[in-house]
């Protein structure tokens, strides 16, 4: 009896037991294989390399990329990154102030899965010999008005109040937002009269989109807060309006093409829109990696135009 309980209870046994429950209960996609003898079978594991990334001090006067938005800056690009990473780059977690080697998934992002911002990193940690700390902290499904008078503002102070802390100053916030106030593809006036009694509209077919005024003003907002913490910074915004069947909302676009215009350090950092098909996003509307290797490209370009990566110096204008 002593011998079958200590058959069973084995340590190669344990760790299918603990890998395979642990990757069904978390929900992690297969990154890995493993090959257990119990006896004389032959167990094939899959699982997900879930060890966390190691802890390191923040690096001196390292060069900043702060990252925000909705979901397409939020950690859902699928798959993961196949890339090492460099040890000059890393990650910043917001939520406890520590620095960490870069893993994906990002501990600042919401989601699990990749993140549109680790290609363009890459690019960055190829070309930089300086440390490199990306911060992430976009929300999936969220609109500018809760950035910039709802919680997520709160969100971002929080955000500036413990990068302030860390002592590291952002050279780049880049901004991609805008699929969540775009008008929807099913949208239209008339379904408000077809609203039955004692109950409200809600759903897609009531998203008319945001004016290019109050997208604006809420952008506006964000910027401003951004540049009276950090009056050195650049600010990006993509050009990302699109998600699913929805096409290109213009009344968004405008306004984020505008935003350039009405500060200084105000750039577009990329035409997110123009990244369109199943190729490129997945589900179409999260990027896939093919679409966030796209996307960092853009960022790559629009930002080489403002720093002399080779150098690490500003490019005067």
């Amino acid at each position: 009896m002593k011998k079958i309980f200590k058959d069973i209870f084995s340590k190669k046994l344990l760790k299918y037991i603990i890998l395979t429950t642990t990757t069904f209960l978390l929900g992690f996609s297969i990154q890995k294989i493993d090959y257990i003898k119990f006896k004389n079978i032959i167990l094939k594991i899959y699982y997900k390399d879930i060890t966390g990334p190691k802890k390191v001090i923040c690096p001196k006067d390292p060069f900043v990329i702060a990252y925000f938005g909705q979901s397409n800056s939020a950690g859902y690009v699928k798959p993961l990154s196949k890339s090492e990473f460099p040890k000059n780059l890393l990650q910043f977690d917001w939520r406890t102030g520590n620095c960490y080697q870069y893993k994906e998934p990002l501990y600042g992002s919401e989601g699990k899965f990749g993140n549109s911002i680790t290609d363009y990193a890459l690019l960055l940690a190829k070309t930089i010999e300086y440390p490199i700390v990306i911060v992430p902290f976009g929300k999936a499904g969220s609109s500018i008005n809760l950035w910039a008078y709802g919680y997520l503002y709160r969100k971002f102070e929080i955000v500036l109040e413990q990068l302030k802390l860390a002592k590291l100053n952002p050279h780049i916030f880049l901004w991609h937002q805008g699929e969540n106030d775009s008008r929807s593809f099913d949208a239209d006036e008339s379904n408000f009269y077809k609203v039955p009694y004692f109950r409200g509209p809600s759903g897609s077919k009531f998203m008319l989109g945001m004016s290019t005024i109050d997208y604006e003003k809420a952008l506006s907002k964000i910027i401003n807060k951004s540049k009276k913490e950090f009056p050195d910074s650049y600010f990006g915004v993509a050009l990302a309006s699109r998600c699913g069947r929805n096409k290109p909302w213009e009344s968004i676009r405008i306004a984020q093409r505008n935003s350039s215009k009405l500060f200084k350090k105000v750039f577009i950092s990329a035409d997110s829109d123009s990244i369109y098909g199943t190729k490129y996003r997945y589900d179409e509307c999260h990027f896939s990696r093919l679409g966030s290797i796209k996307l960092g490209e853009m960022y790559f370009e629009s930002t080489s135009k403002l720093f002399n990566f080779k150098t690490f110096k500003k490019v005067d204008n």
